[in-house]
This record gives structure tokens, sequence and C-alpha cells, in this order.
């Protein structure tokens, strides 16, 4: 075989490997659309390929002239989509919280605390509530698994006395006749979408309702530090709702949101692959003192288990409270850690 043939073969099966991947893109993007010929789009790409480079045999500025300009054109197209807030979502992504602080008090509009039926039977219901920062007392973590470890969505509460918790979870926004599907998240597939609602629509649901496996962890946290994380929540919340993101699996989920949440609230700590794999995000921050130390990992994470209490808690009006009994927290006095290093800040009631 000549140089000039191996080049031509290897720009040929460049030319395949490119219109490969953008058939596979194409059929992730438009999957999640059933009422759609959403396979139709990679058959399209797998054909216009082909044929380039057929075209390219007798003549390849020809071929190779017209499978560049598909892709810039497909590029173009690509960059041109926008996330939007003016679709016709589905009854449980209809809105999206923001909220306002004056002085200590936080209002937080749009709360979700819809009663769940069954998976796709609620009573809905949206809020407006207000909370007192003086008498914001923990930043408490939910763990949510089903099926396999290492996938788990991440749920944020921020815990008062004087009132019942306000969990926040960061979630794909989809629309009315979309599905979910495990690939589309790479792609720009679903909006993000951040739910602030009551424990008992947020978590409970998944427990009670979806049979999920969730645990709940409470954060070694300073008072500055929790009213900055919720500070910084409110304002990702206000900026989504005024200029609209995609969700990506990678660079804008329910994990990555958090962090940076805590990065900005100035716990600062290096990246780590725990942080992408979400299951194990929890052995990560228990490394990073974040976490109640005074027990093996094993132990706390087997503390941390709130399924049998949530069942048991199901229509107890104090839900929240009942879940938290037993909880280990990091702030205890006497939870010094298996170092033998005490918490670095005040003590926090339970409520």
């Amino acid at each position: 075989m000549s140089g000039g043939d191996l080049i031509g073969w290897l720009i040929k099966g460049l030319v395949a490997i490119i219109g490969f991947a953008h058939a596979v893109a194409a059929w992730v993007y438009f999957a999640r659309q059933p009422n759609r010929v959403w396979w139709a789009w990679s058959a399209a790409w797998v054909f216009a390929t082909a044929s380039c480079i057929a075209a390219a045999n007798s003549n390849p500025q020809l071929g190779y002239g017209l499978f560049v300009g598909l892709v810039v054109m497909w590029t173009a197209w690509w960059i041109a989509i926008r996330a939007s807030a003016g679709r016709e979502w589905v009854a449980e992504n209809r809105y999206q919280a923001t909220g306002t602080i004056n002085g200590d008090l936080v209002t937080i509009r749009n709360v979700r605390n819809f009663s769940w039926l069954g998976k796709h039977e609620f009573i809905e219901r949206w809020e407006t509530r207000t909370y007192d920062l003086r008498q914001l007392q923990a930043v408490d973590l939910f763990v949510c698994t089903w099926g396999v470890p290492g996938i788990a969505h991440v749920m944020v509460s921020f815990a008062f006395a004087d009132r019942h918790p306000l969990c926040v979870s960061v979630e794909t926004r989809r629309e009315v006749g979309e599905r979910w599907t495990p690939f589309a998240g790479f792609m720009k597939s679903y909006e993000l979408l951040i739910i602030a609602g009551d424990e008992q629509d947020l978590v409970k649901s998944r427990i009670n309702i979806r049979n999920e496996d969730v645990r709940l962890y409470r954060l070694r946290s300073s008072d500055e530090m929790r009213r900055k994380i919720l500070r910084l929540t409110i304002a990702q919340m206000n900026g989504i709702a005024t200029r609209p993101i995609f969700y990506n699996t990678i660079f804008h989920n329910c994990t990555i949101e958090i962090a940076r949440i805590v990065w900005a609230a100035g716990r600062r700590f290096p990246l780590d692959w725990r942080i992408l794999v979400s299951g194990h995000v929890t052995e990560y921050l228990y490394e990073r003192r974040l976490l109640d130390r005074s027990m093996p990992f094993e132990a706390l994470k087997a503390n941390a288990d709130i399924s049998k209490r949530s069942q048991a808690a199901d229509a107890d009006p104090d839900y929240s409270a009942r879940i938290r009994e037993g909880i280990a927290d990091p702030a205890h006095p006497k939870a010094i850690d298996k170092e033998g290093v005490r918490p670095g800040v005040s003590p926090l009631k339970t409520r």
C-alpha cells in the first residue's frame, strides 16, 4: 500500500468515526422525544456519512467537502440551541423556586409541597414560605440510591429550629411527553431545575413511594457557613430563573452544583473522582472532616439509613424530626472523632 493510499484510508476512517459519533449523539438527543421518529436522525447520519465516503472515492474534494458542510451545519444548529423556561413542563417541574432576603428573613417562593399518592399520582401544592436565618441550625445531606450504589441523587436540606426544614434538589426539568433516558443528560436534552420543597414531598416520596435507599448525613458547619450556603443557593435559584441552563451529567448535576455552593461558601477542598461518582461523595466528605468522625465510615453509613424511620413516620406531621432521631451530629459535644479531634463549631440541636 502506498503512502497516498494509507492517508486516504486514514481520512476515510476519521470521517467514519466522526459520522458515527454524530449518529450516536442524534440517537441520544432525540430518544427523549418518543413522539418523534428519533432513530431516523441516526440513520440519516449513517447514510450521509457513507454517501460522502463513497463520493470521495471518485471526487475527494466533493465527498469530503459535503461531509464538512454537514458537520458545520449540525454544529451551528447545536450551538444555537438555548435553554428555556417557557416550555410545557410536567406538573412536578412546573415552577423554579426563587427567593429574597430581607435582613434575617428569607422568603422562598414556589416551595413544592406535594402529597404523593403513588409514583404518578399526587395532590399539587406550591407555597411561599418565610424562614429566619437566626433559627438556621444545620445543613443536612440526603443521598438517594436506587439499585446502583455508585449512582446517587444528592439533596441539601436546611434545618431550622422553629419550622420544618427547607429541602433543595437539583434535577432535570422534563417537558410534558418527554421521557428520561440515562445518556441524554450528556446532551442539551433537559433544562436544569432547582426545586425547593418540603421533606414530606422530596424525601418521603423517594423512600415510601419509590422504594429508594436514602441516607441522611449532617454536615459539620458554622453559623456563618450555613447562612452563606443558603444565600448562595438562593442566588443560584434566582440566576436559573432569570437565565435557564441545561442539565449536564458531568458539569451541571445535583452533586456538582452542591459542591460549587460549598466551595463558594469558603470550604475549599480539591476535586476528586468521588464528586463525579455521586454515590461515593459521602466517603469524600468524611475524609475531608465535613461529616461526623466519631465512628468508622461504615458505621456512620449505617447510622444514616433513614428508610425504616421514614416508613414509620409516614403520616406524622413532624416527619422531619422523626427521621432525624439518632442521626450522628458532628457538632455534638461528645462527637470526638476517631483521631481525637473535637469539632470546631458550636453544638446544634436536632429538631
